[in-house]
């Protein structure tokens, strides 16, 4: 069976496959004497390798040919990981990816731009951030057009954020919290992309820290009591993993809570919690073999997707990776014959080294849990898809 994924979640896994585009391979000091030299502001893209967005703008904006022109014609377009310039993405203050940034001669901010953007919307919005509108502004404008969208609201709470607004912005994130699930699209957007948005600004704004807990504490109480239901379980796992509870707490709330839907709605989300802990039976159950194999169904990108053999290739090995521990699961647990059916999933998704090499390292930590009947490094070297 195929698996059809949508962009953006192609965009959570997929590697840097894409680079390029318009951007000069410079220093920042080079390129900021550069921009001195030619009297043109320089232009950063501010991304990290775990961006999606930002590898959506390595796979879009920055291969239109018009948007390379504009760069080129009125910037020294500069691209720079955040993680590996954190002096300077702390003095510019970018706290959210990708971040876009014009810079004038003295390395001063004229202009910013958040998250991503199309071709088309990027030559509209580069033109105005380069004289100094602010991405506030544009967030606060889409915002009071389409005042019902959350969206909309989550990206002006980080454009207010981004300005240091920080009680204003904690007002608009909790309405995202407190009524995101009504909207279903933004549904998973609530407990990963809003939640470390949260977590940003409680580092800079302990109201928004305390809120967090408040909202756990209550998600965690209505669990425990058993009537908090499938959202809430999730959403207590949620905001646990993020406020840094440990696997063993979480799991002593579990324990004590009756049969049913939340319960394994919470134990869904708590797959790594039970392998960590060794509860591999509980592990088992809760990613029955059907769901195990589903997982490893190989990716089919559209054409929409420059590149999209490597892109695909880059997913299925990831994909494959993952899959070793569901194999150690079923090899611990004693049932040889469907780890046997995951390993020729994985075999068939991808058969590189890097697979070979996590079904290796599996096996050493089975022989460490007592399991002597498993594959040596020779054997697993041997393996070929059935």
């Amino acid at each position: 069976m195929v698996r059809i994924l949508a962009v953006a979640a192609v965009a959570c896994v997929v590697g840097n496959a894409l680079g390029g585009g318009p951007f000069l391979d410079l220093s920042y000091e080079a390129a900021l004497k550069k921009s001195v030299v030619e009297k043109k502001p320089l232009f950063i893209d501010f991304y990290t390798t775990w961006c999606g967005p930002c590898k959506k703008l390595d796979r879009t904006t920055w291969k239109d040919e018009k948007v390379q022109a504009w760069l080129n014609k009125h910037t020294v377009p500069l691209k720079l990981d955040a993680e590996k310039h954190v002096p300077l993405s702390k003095r510019l203050k970018i706290r959210a990816y990708p971040t876009m940034v014009f810079l004038d001669a003295s390395g001063e901010p004229i202009g910013r731009m958040v998250g991503y953007v199309d071709a088309k919307a990027f030559l509209k919005q580069a033109p105005a951030a380069l004289k100094g509108e602010t991405p506030l502004r544009r967030a606060r404008e889409a915002f009071d057009a389409e005042p019902q969208s959350m969206a909309a609201r989550l990206k002006l709470a980080q454009a207010l954020a981004a300005a240091e607004k920080n009680g204003e912005a904690l007002d608009h994130f909790r309405v995202c919290w407190v009524d995101g699930h009504t909207d279903p699209p933004f549904s998973g957007v609530r407990r990963s992309f809003l939640l470390s948005d949260l977590s940003n600004l409680a580092r800079a704004y302990p109201p928004a820290a305390a809120e967090m807990q408040q909202w756990h504490d209550a998600a965690q109480q209505a669990v425990a009591d058993g009537d908090g239901g499938y959202q809430v379980a999730m959403d207590w796992v949620a905001l646990s993993k993020r406020l840094g509870r440990g696997a063993g707490e979480r799991l002593q709330v579990v324990d004590a809570m009756d049969q049913g839907v939340g319960r394994n709605a919470a134990l869904g989300m708590m797959t790594d919690d039970l392998y960590e802990t060794g509860r591999l039976l509980e592990y088992a159950s809760v990613r029955p073999l059907a769901n195990m194999l589903q997982r490893l169904e190989p990716v089919t990108l559209g054409d929409e997707f420059p590149d999209r053999a490597s892109i695909q290739a880059s997913i299925n090995q990831r994909t494959a990776v993952r899959g070793v521990r569901d194999w150690e699961v079923c090899m611990a647990i004693g049932k040889p014959k469907d780890a046997k059916q995951i390993r020729n999933a994985i075999l068939q998704l991808n058969a590189e080294d890097e697979v070979r090499a996590a079904f290796t390292e599996a096996s050493d930590r089975l022989r460490d849990r007592g399991i002597v009947d498993v594959p040596s490094a020779e054997v697993i070297a041997a393996w070929q898809p059935e």
